[in-house]
């Protein structure tokens, strides 16, 4: 997910003490990546999104389209 840092598919967990930025760091990287901009030392890919008309297996991932 985040080369050299976060691995794609497994566990990660952050550690440390109260008021060291974990909570921090977690929501910076989940908007980075909801929003397509990238990590740092990455490049911006554009977000997935799921269209889900409550119907079982019909969601469809789509790229949204760019501003």
């Amino acid at each position: 997910m985040w080369p050299r840092r976060i691995p794609l598919r497994h566990l990660t967990l952050l550690e440390g003490d109260p008021g060291e930025g974990k909570s921090f760091v977690t929501q910076a990287i989940a908007t980075a990546i909801s929003l397509g901009k990238g990590l740092p030392g990455m490049d911006p890919t554009p977000p997935r999104q799921c269209a889900d008309s409550g119907r079982r297996g019909s969601c469809r991932l789509h790229h949204p389209p760019t501003p």
